[in-house]
């Protein structure tokens, strides 16, 4: 469907003379959209297993003060382990996802799992490149999951901002100057001195303050009718 295929022989070359390489035609139209939209839903997946990681650091100061090194060092742990690893963590130290919130989020890291690890299963999959079918009803899928994940992240991370904050005693906006004005070489340990490296990278990009705010206050839709209010 995308690909060319080409046998490279080097004489010179004492074992395996030839190499099989593999390079991306230019895609048509169809399978351009689907690229698209696999890019869109594992990047939201990717993000939605990073706002886990951000909840379950929140969730520790159920745990442990914030200053506590055992704080800092099950966040560094955290920060390390995939949204399946975060949630069976997370059960041993005591600590939960939200009920509503757990199920859709384990089906979500599902269906992406099975779009990128077990996509030679994939019914829909196989017939778009073989028989040349539409593509869709697999776009629609990956949009679907796209969502589906962005919808749990902002929940996730709208959670974890505000207990990180009623915890730390800060606003977004203090906190963000409180990890800019932190030496990191008053750190000792080199990943948390990283990863507050990383942090302060984030914190002096402009409008954070603002977009951490905003998350705490998400616009509120009504479902009731214009016309009547119910």
């Amino acid at each position: 469907m995308c690909w060319s295929i080409r046998t490279v022989t080097d004489p010179n070359a004492a074992e395996q003379p030839e190499r099989i390489l593999a390079e991306f035609d230019t895609p048509d139209p169809e399978v351009e959209r689907l690229f698209i939209s696999l890019g869109r839903a594992v990047t939201a997946t990717a993000a939605l297993e990073q706002a886990l990681q951000i909840y379950a650091v929140a969730e520790l100061v159920e745990l442990y003060e914030p200053t506590d090194p055992r704080f800092l060092d099950e966040m560094t742990r955290f920060l390390k382990l995939t949204g399946g690893q975060v949630s069976k963590r997370m059960q041993k130290l005591g600590l939960a996802i939200p009920e509503h919130l757990a199920p859709p989020i384990d089906d979500a890291i599902d269906r992406r799992n099975a779009l990128i690890h077990r996509s030679f299963r994939d019914l829909e999959l196989a017939r778009a490149a073989l028989e040349n079918r539409s593509v869709d009803p697999l776009v629609e899928r990956m949009d679907q999951l796209a969502r589906d994940c962005a919808g749990l992240m902002f929940d996730l991370e709208r959670r974890a901002v505000h207990k990180l904050s009623a915890a730390i005693g800060m606003s977004p906006d203090k906190l963000v100057e409180a990890v800019s004005a932190t030496d990191p070489e008053a750190v000792a340990d080199p990943e948390q001195r990283q990863q507050l490296l990383d942090l302060q990278v984030l914190a002096g990009l402009h409008g954070l303050s603002e977009a951490i705010t905003a998350l705490t206050n998400p616009v509120r839709e009504s479902n009731a009718s214009p016309e009547t209010g119910e």
